[in-house]
């Protein structure tokens, strides 16, 4: 702003006259003011000093007229504010009589309704259907206007929560301008980011009807308003007032949707501009958080391994334990349904684990017959593989993301919530790939993989996984608000630990006897990947390396999404190697389909040329020896493509 420029210059002009006036004491001093290039010199520096000392006085009357211009414009806000407080209480009064009117003409209609005479009721069933609708419509128009008293003061919510949100997201942009960083700073943004992260939660809990349901009410009202309910001529005179009564709530209750719908359409685009504020927050956040502009804590020392054994203690305080069993509790208490379901499939699926395997294995040896080869057994063989990988994730992501809705959770379940929810793809993802690499499963018997080299991957990702998760786990439940005391220390030394056993991991299995074959051929890897092998080995090595020194050295945030990148990006290359496989098996199929076509049709030619020659020069025996030979040239085209 146009203060803080000024209050800038004010600096530098101080700064550049403090070295002017150094300039001329010493000159003075040095008695070198007699010669004319000198006295040139200082006549120039006197020039500057008042022609800086004029500036600095301008700006010095600059400033404090922004005070005043400040002080009368928080003034002038201060009367606005008041105005629009005192036309906020006239609109409520308004309102409120607004309402005491419509509940009295509710009232007035339905004891129209209630005061008809038995007698006339029960002689005219016209008029007694007529007295049930008219109350009915009556309790339409009361809570209609419920309803749109509730939208206001809702729209008033978002309204207002919409505008602390942004004073809050330029407060927080504004201190990470003048910059500076470390733990308090990134809490502030995961603080921020929660809001972000609830914001669509307390929209969705918001009691109003949806807006479309509004509209066709109001439609219906409109309809019923047009036309007129059949009666006796001439009209009585009570079903005359019960008629009037009846088209006076219609006209209200029209007035009254109309006003509904215009609440509601409003509060849905107040609702909208929230969400769209929320995620430009969010993604601001993560910008901010990714990188090496912001350092979560300070680099490692010994202080930071000495805070481990009073970190684990903290973390697996009885407490703790205590919320994550009321939590589970409020799980089944306040979403059973879902609950039941997830449980109830997770069980379905493990318990009939072994008939999923056996299916698998079924699809693997139908392929070896020619007759009983199909490219939908390859196709059934990826949907077995996907439900035998489903169970455990599934329940793992469900407690993650149902236990982050409970009310209040801490720090320490926000950020246990927050490593289910990652650790559960990371599981789907290891279980996957540990399914398509199992003995006759889609790898194996369907894409032609070498078995010893998958049986060694498989090993590998279950070693990975069992470290991993448990220790990103631990690392994640120390990153949030009260427990993020403990991420410099507990936090980062079991991410440290995490990515050196997957370094050694990745090691064993890329430059020991006991890892990835380097062969090529039948199952083995493609040759623009065994030529590069040692370049992608020396990535894949180094990668959980430099995640590492970049944890050491306090960018902890960013080490743990590098981290998280770097799986996600090993499952995409390991999902691309899978539709690789699916495509080269859809082509072999049908390279298999052309021969055997071919083969049918050379053999049906050279029966049709041995039946247009003389039948009496040619013996039974060779017409049988030449059908020997078709059958074996075909068995040898057939078998080359399997």
């Amino acid at each position: 702003c146009k203060r803080d420029r000024i209050s800038a210059r004010r600096v530098e002009l101080q700064r550049e006259l403090s070295a002017i006036r150094e300039q001329l004491t010493s000159a003075e001093r040095s008695g070198e003011s007699e010669s004319i290039s000198r006295r040139a010199a200082m006549l120039l520096l006197r020039a500057r000093e008042e022609q800086l000392e004029n500036e600095l006085e301008t700006l010095q009357y600059e400033q404090q007229s922004q005070s005043i211009r400040e002080e009368l414009l928080k003034a002038q806000q201060a009367v606005l504010s008041r105005q629009i407080e005192n036309t906020e209480a006239v609109t409520d009064r308004l309102v409120r009589e607004v309402n005491r009117r419509l509940a009295g003409t509710a009232e007035r209609v339905r004891a129209v309704a209630d005061n008809l005479p038995p007698d006339f009721l029960r002689r005219s069933p016209t008029t007694q259907a007529l007295a049930v609708e008219v109350e009915a419509l009556a309790g339409e128009l009361e809570k209609a206007v419920a309803d749109t008293r509730q939208a206001g003061v809702a729209e008033d919510e978002v309204r207002s929560g919409l505008e602390r949100l942004v004073a809050e997201f330029a407060s927080i942009r504004e201190q990470l301008q003048l910059g500076g960083g470390g733990r308090a700073m990134v809490q502030v943004l995961f603080s921020l980011d929660r809001r972000c992260i609830a914001a669509r939660e307390d929209l969705r809990k918001i009691p109003l009807p949806a807006l479309e349901q509004t509209r066709l009410a109001a439609l219906r009202v409109r309809e019923r308003l047009q036309v007129q309910p059949d009666a006796e001529m001439p009209i009585p005179a009570p079903l005359q007032e019960l008629l009037d009564a009846r088209r006076e709530i219609l006209e209200e209750l029209d007035r009254q949707y109309a006003a509904l719908v215009r609440a509601l359409a409003l509060l849905e685009q107040n609702k909208q501009q929230y969400l769209d504020q929320a995620r430009t927050i969010r993604a601001y956040i993560a910008e901010q958080l990714f990188g090496f502009g912001l350092r979560a804590c300070p680099p490692i020392t010994l202080d930071t391994v000495l805070g481990i054994p009073q970190a684990l203690i903290w973390v697996f305080q009885v407490e703790h334990w205590r919320e994550l069993a009321g939590g589970l509790r409020w799980i089944a208490v306040n979403m059973p349904l879902r609950t039941f379901g997830v449980l109830l499939l997770a069980a379905l699926l493990l318990f009939s684990r072994s008939q999923m395997n056996s299916a698998l294995e079924n699809t693997g040896a139908r392929l070896r017959r020619i007759s009983t080869d199909r490219y939908g057994h390859t196709g059934e063989a990826l949907l077995w593989t996907l439900l035998l990988a489903i169970p455990i994730p599934l329940v793992v992501f469900y407690t993650g993301w149902a236990l982050v809705r409970m009310p209040a959770p801490s720090d320490w379940m926000w950020g246990l919530t927050s490593g289910l929810e990652r650790g559960a793809w990371i599981l789907f993802a290891a279980a996957f790939f540990s399914s398509v690499m199992r003995r006759g499963g889609l790898g194996a018997a369907h894409f032609g993989w070498r078995q010893e080299t998958l049986d060694r991957l498989r090993t590998t990702i279950f070693r990975f996984v069992v470290v991993y998760v448990p220790l990103l786990l631990l690392t994640l439940s120390c990153s949030y608000g009260e427990a993020s005391e403990h991420f410099d220390n507990l936090g980062r030394v079991s991410f440290i630990m995490a990515h050196l056993w997957m370094t050694f991991l990745v090691f064993r299995l890329l430059y020991t006897r006991r890892g990835i074959p380097v062969a090529e051929g039948d199952g083995g890897p493609p040759r623009f990947l065994a030529r590069s092998r040692r370049a992608w080995s020396v990535l894949l090595v180094a990668a959980p390396a430099v995640l590492i020194v970049l944890m050491a050295l306090g960018y902890l945030i960013t080490a743990i999404m590098l981290s998280l990148g770097l799986l996600t990006t090993l499952s995409l290359i390991g999902g691309g190697g899978i539709l690789y496989g699916l495509a080269l098996r859809g082509l072999i199929m049908r390279q298999r389909k052309l021969a055997l076509a071919e083969a049918i049709e050379r053999r049906q030619a050279r029966r049709d040329a041995a039946v247009s020659d003389d039948t009496s020069t040619k013996s039974t025996e060779m017409v049988y020896v030449a059908q020997e030979e078709d059958t074996k040239l075909d068995l040898d085209v057939v078998a080359v493509q399997t």
